[in-house]
């Protein structure tokens, strides 16, 4: 099942965020709450199955498209290669058989292409929802130009990052990509979060009471913290 954040819901279908919010009430469409930003730390999510069809294949549309503009940034090489990841994974869900003979099958006649039991689950995790970029194999340099994170966008994961609430980099990279569809990957702000001096850390994420910071916290987290957005962190 795909799951949907409000925002993308309303904009598949033409409404406001209130009035999706309004029809889940109504018990309209399927959701979930998730942790997240939001009232009481958690966020809702909306099924997309639970929408109307023609939503379905507006939002299946765009993703193909994605999909395709994604696969061109890489060489014919790497394309070729999830291409052929992704034809196992489809033949294996069409086979029937149990992963054990399916891959003794295919290694048999493929002897210069083995695979083991390992990959075909990886791949098949990889291979959601028909994305065949997710098999694309960056190990080794495909990054090259993808790792710096743009100013903008480190400042808003910046102020979602350091705040009391102490919510993952995985959570903050997730809404931040939703503003900045563009950015690198997780790894990316996790290698930037270690750069950020541990005074700021303490500073913004441990210190329950400011009044009982050291002094050489306070100057570290004025000299070296990122400026944040005025009354941004009162808003989240």
């Amino acid at each position: 099942m795909t799951w949907l954040k409000v925002k993308e819901a309303a904009r598949l279908l033409d409404l406001t965020d209130s009035a999706i919010k309004k029809a889940i009430k109504k018990n309209k469409y399927e959701f979930r709450h998730v942790e997240g930003i939001g009232r009481g730390g958690v966020q809702i999510e909306i099924a997309l199955e639970s929408l109307p069809q023609e939503v379905q294949d507006k939002y299946n549309n765009i993703q193909r498209e994605h999909t395709h503009n994604d696969m061109m940034q890489f060489t014919g090489k790497q394309r070729e290669e999830a291409n052929f990841k992704a034809l196992i994974v489809e033949n294996y869900q069409k086979a029937q058989k149990s992963p054990d003979d399916y891959i003794k099958d295919f290694n048999e006649r493929n002897p210069d292409s083995v695979i083991t039991k390992s990959q075909l689950f990886r791949w098949q995790r990889k291979y959601k929802n028909g994305d065949v970029a997710g098999l694309i194999d960056t190990r080794g340099g495909h990054n090259r130009g993808k790792t710096d994170i743009p100013p903008d966008a480190w400042e808003y994961f910046y102020a979602l990052y350091m705040t009391l609430q102490k919510r993952s980099i995985e959570i903050c990279w997730e809404y931040t990509k939703t503003e900045y569809p563009e950015i690198p990957s997780v790894s990316a702000f996790e290698r930037k979060v270690k750069t950020i001096p541990e005074p700021v850390i303490i500073f913004y994420r441990k210190a329950k009471k400011r009044s009982m910071i050291p002094l050489y916290v306070w100057n570290e987290a004025r000299k070296t913290s990122t400026p944040m957005t005025s009354g941004f962190l009162t808003t989240i």
